[in-house]
C-alpha cells in the first residue's frame, strides 16, 4: 500500500509552507501506520518460528513494544494531519475516529504483549498459548482492529484522490 496517502481536493495555493507540513506529517503518519502493522506481523511470525524452533520469544515482545510505539507515533502524526488538513482544504474528513483507533490498538498491543511476557518455557509455548484463551484473543483483536484503521486510510486516500482528481 505504499504511497497510499491523500491529497487534499481544494488547496489553498497561499499557503505551501503548510502544504509542504502536511506532506511532511501525512508521510510520517504512513510510515509509522505501515510499519507498526509490519511489526505487528513479523511478530506473530517470530512466535510460530519459536513454537517451531523451541526457542524463547524475547523477540517477539520487543517486536510488540516497537509496534505499539509506533501506533502511538501513527496517533501523533495524524493529530498533526488532521490540524493542517483544515488549513488546506474545505473536505470534511473524521480524523478522530481514526486516532481513537489507533489508541485502542496501542492498548490492545500492549496488553498481548503483558500476556505473552509471562511464557517463559520455549519448550510448551503451543499449549501454554491454547491454554491462555487471552493471547489468542488479544491478538485477534490487534487483526481486527488493524483491519478497521487500514480501512479508514484506504478510505481516507481513495476519497481524497480522487476528490483531488476531479
Amino acid at each position: 500500500m505504499g504511497g497510499v496517502n491523500c491529497p487534499p481536493g481544494q488547496l489553498n495555493p497561499d499557503s505551501p509552507e503548510v502544504m509542504g507540513e502536511y506532506v511532511r506529517q501525512l508521510a510520517r503518519y504512513c510510515s509509522s501506520l505501515f510499519g507498526a502493522a509490519s511489526k505487528f506481523f513479523a511478530a506473530n511470525a517470530l512466535i510460530e518460528e519459536a513454537i517451531l524452533n523451541g526457542e524463547n520469544i524475547d523477540g517477539v515482545l520487543t517486536l510488540l513494544t516497537e509496534c505499539g510505539d509506533s501506533f502511538v507515533e501513527a496517533q501523533s502524526h495524524l493529530g498533526s494531519v488532521s490540524a493542517l488538513w483544515s488549513t488546506i482544504t474545505d473536505e470534511e474528513t473524521d480524523f478522530a475516529i481514526q486516532i481513537e483507533n489507533l489508541g485502542q490498538i496501542v492498548e490492545t498491543v500492549r496488553n498481548s504483549k503483558m500476556e505473552l511476557e509471562v511464557l517463559t518455557d520455549p519448550s510448551c509455548l503451543q499449549e501454554s498459548i491454547w491454554s491462555n484463551p487471552d493471547i489468542t484473543e488479544g491478538l485477534s483483536e490487534v487483526i481486527e482492529k488493524l483491519s478497521i484503521i487500514l480501512g479508514w486510510q484506504t478510505e481516507f486516500a481513495k476519497n481524497s484522490v480522487l476528490a483531488h482528481a476531479s
